[in-house]
């Protein structure tokens, strides 16, 4: 239920003339009610969310899918529990700052 939502929500964002939100289909008694925030999202994306959304709900699906399957999630879980490596957030950070950001990192 949760995806199906999401995905009738990203399909009155995208790029048409007649959007739904203006038809008033997500709040009856006040067909803009949410045109802001579409608009944000359509207009505003700065975490690239809206390009990987269809990827996101096909992912979704599949996952839901091998939940009910139960030993393959099992088998899933463990298999990923058992390939996660080492994390650091000291060791993240001071990458961030020498890789991404680009500033100087005190030696300990």
């Amino acid at each position: 239920m949760h995806v199906n939502s999401l995905k009738l929500f990203a399909l009155h964002i995208a790029p048409i003339p007649t959007r739904p939100y203006r038809q008033g289909t997500f709040g009856q008694d006040d067909p803009a009610r949410f045109a802001d925030i579409v608009n944000s999202l359509r207009d505003h994306d700065y975490f690239m969310v809206n390009p990987d959304f269809d990827s996101y709900v096909e992912s979704q699906h599949r996952v839901d899918a091998r939940f009910r399957e139960r030993d393959g999630w099992w088998r899933s879980a463990i298999h990923n529990t058992a390939n996660v490596g080492f994390f650091s957030s000291d060791r993240t950070i001071r990458d961030y700052a020498e890789e991404v950001w680009n500033v100087p990192v005190p030696s300990r």
